[in-house]
């Protein structure tokens, strides 16, 4: 008859040497799932006609997803962080591009992009990787935007009037820009015979370029010095009394946690500097200068507006934020590492009294920037009338 010699269970039939199950019908051994019909052996949903499972719509294309299944979900989740990143974002643009106003009292004279690699007919890049990103097509790493504008001050620092600042942030001595294109700006820089010039941190990420500082930093000839801070960036250095040390030979001061007294042309000047939440030198800084003056301050981050105002600044210069680095036609940036996003990019905010000024920076720790040129920005003081 076929009948099995262990169990009794016919060979004819099909039925299950062991449970029983029908090996005909295709009966799930274990659960009793229909292997045949398609039921879903987990959770008896039907894998054949799709029941129970989710249809999302994604533009023009239907994603299915088992509702029931860990990897439907997955796609749900993944899916619904997308859509809410994406309304996020139009969100703050637009209320970044609504409530903007540009500051009323910085105006543009004139700019010139200049592109450092042409006049030395190489890329100035060292490095497979900074190579690579070199050949990215609108790449403008080694470009520099040279900008001039005029800075309207109250009267009561008439005596100011025609006192030009120079701007400098976000060095990035890494090794991957050669030295050369470093060598080109200041030389530049100098040819502008500043009055003064900051620099506002992230100045070197690798020991290797340590020795760049002194050389470098020394061969600017501004009239009354050169004011930095450092940046996270700085960091990297694993000894922070390297970096000062150096940097004062080179005959740069420190602005970081100090009221630094100036006087030009009768006028005090009072110029401090932040480097918070990196450094906490600022910490310790005295709510007020020993006298009245016009208050500068010098900040790695513009996060530090808040702490600005507290202090009553006149003037806050800033970077970090590199412009945002990649921006794209009519939206701008998008990502900066700030609490307010891209927000402070790059560009002059008037907070009150405080005017904020944030530069793009000079270059960046990656040998990349799309419409977001490299920067160096000239202010000159106008003692007119602040409408």
């Amino acid at each position: 008859t076929g009948t099995s010699l262990v169990t009794g269970t016919s060979l004819v039939t099909g039925t299950s040497l062991v449970t029983g199950t029908s090996l005909v019908t295709g009966t799930s051994l274990v659960t009793g799932t229909s292997l045949v019909t398609g039921t879903n052996l987990v959770t008896g949903t039907n894998l054949v006609t799709g029941t129970g499972w989710v249809v999302i719509p994604w533009g023009d294309i239907s994603i299915e997803t088992g509702a029931a299944t860990w990897l439907g979900l997955g796609v749900q989740v993944y899916l619904y962080f997308c859509w809410g990143w994406a309304c996020w974002f139009a969100g703050s643009w637009a209320v970044r591009k609504v409530t903007f106003r540009p500051s009323t009292r910085v105006q543009l004279i004139q700019s010139n992009l200049e592109d450092v690699a042409s006049i030395f007919q190489e890329t100035l890049l060292h490095g497979r990787f900074p190579n690579l990103l070199g050949k990215v097509p609108g790449n403008e790493i080694t470009k520099i935007s040279w900008e001039w504008f005029t800075l309207n001050i109250d009267t009561r620092w008439a005596g100011l009037n025609g006192l030009k600042i120079c701007q400098l942030s976000d060095f990035h001595w890494t090794g991957q820009i050669d030295q050369k294109y470093y060598e080109h700006l200041f030389q530049k820089v100098n040819d502008e015979r500043p009055d003064l010039i900051f620099i506002t941190g992230d100045i070197v990420d690798e020991v290797a370029c340590l020795d760049w500082i002194e050389p470098l930093i020394s061969s600017l000839r501004p009239k009354f010095g050169v004011y930095y801070v450092l940046g996270n960036h700085d960091l990297r250095i694993p000894r922070e009394s390297e970096i000062r040390s150096r940097m004062s030979k080179a005959g740069a001061l420190s602005a970081s946690g100090e009221w630094l007294g100036l006087t030009i042309n009768g006028q005090q000047i009072w110029i401090s500097g932040n480097e918070l939440p990196w450094y906490s030198q600022a910490k310790k800084l005295p709510l007020a200068p020993p006298t009245n003056g016009l208050k500068i301050l010098l900040s790695h981050s513009p996060d530090q507006l808040e702490w600005a105002k507290k202090y009553d600044f006149d003037l806050m210069f800033a970077g970090h934020l590199h412009g945002g680095q990649i921006c794209f036609p009519i939206i701008g940036p998008t990502i900066a590492p700030s609490k307010y996003g891209a927000r402070y990019a790059s560009g002059f905010f008037d907070l009150g009294k405080l005017l904020m000024i944030v530069s793009r920076g000079v270059s960046g720790d990656e040998a990349i920037r799309i419409l977001c040129p490299p920067q160096v920005s000239y202010f000159e003081f106008k003692s007119d009338e602040i409408t």
